[in-house]
């Protein structure tokens, strides 16, 4: 929620709740209701808590993660509960949000926060994670023909040692991926170097592509954000978007790429 009213000043929009009339996507890492956030004084969750009183009224989706495994997560979990059904997703929102008793999340942490969710809500863990993949793919669902692409974003880690050990986990869940259609995987590797630990572990299953340097956004020299797709996808162009809004919004700026089936 950072660049709201960076983005509604740039756009000469009021910092009202019309900005919101209608919105689709997902509030991420799901720990506070909105107005505990506004409590916290941030301007753009203050925005946020005026234009949302209620996420899913708007058909935003919530997203939970390690915050409802803590022995003491009472309103994370409650809000867990009183999530409708089709408007739930859970994720690990890695490294931020490590679930109860380690220090640092990783993707694989998803099993124990589906665990956790489904004994909050009482339900078999199975269905439930089936369940929640299921509003995963038809919210950010698209197809290329008759096959569903999947697509994974990622931030990884400033530790080179922890960038290869997440590389080597999200590689292997999108090769994994490969056999329900074609995979895309797209963010910020923070990776300076041209040939890094990470790249080789991408590397065994999909192809890299370099959009250019897009950080930081004012002036940009590192090429952090990448994008790599499968053999089932041809790469026709990729770029780095630039423009007075892209910088003000964001300290990186927007990569893009643009796929062929086949």
């Amino acid at each position: 929620m950072r660049p709201i009213a960076a983005l509604c000043d740039a756009l000469g929009l009021p910092r009202t709740g019309a900005l919101f009339s209608r919105a689709e996507g997902v509030v991420d890492g799901f720990a506070l209701t909105l107005e505990e956030r506004a409590q916290r004084g941030n301007e753009d969750d203050l925005l946020v808590a005026a234009a949302l009183p209620n996420p899913t009224d708007l058909g935003l989706h919530l997203a939970f993660g390690g915050a409802i495994t803590r022995p003491r997560a009472r309103r994370p979990v409650e809000a867990l509960k009183a999530t409708p059904a089709e408007r739930l997703l859970l994720e690990t929102d890695a490294p931020d949000q490590p679930v109860a008793g380690v220090t640092r999340g990783e993707p694989g942490d998803l099993v124990t926060v589906i665990r956790h969710a489904a004994a909050a809500r009482g339900v078999d863990a199975d269905p439930l994670g089936a369940a929640t993949m299921d509003n995963a793919l038809a919210l950010f669902g698209v197809r290329v023909g008759e096959a569903a692409l999947t697509v994974f974003g990622m931030h990884l880690d400033l530790s080179g040692l922890w960038r290869v050990r997440q590389a080597r986990t999200i590689a292997a869940l999108g090769a994994a991926a490969r056999a329900s259609g074609p995979v895309v995987l797209m963010g910020d590797l923070n990776e300076w170097r041209s040939v890094a630990g990470c790249f080789r572990e991408f590397g065994k299953h999909f192809t890299l592509l370099d959009p250019g340097p897009s950080f930081p956004s004012r002036r940009p020299l590192g090429r952090l954000d990448r994008i790599m797709h499968c053999d089932g996808l041809t790469a026709k162009d990729c770029g780095v978007h630039r423009s007075a809004l892209a910088t003000t919004a964001s300290d990186h700026l927007p990569v893009w790429a643009e796929f062929g089936a086949g």
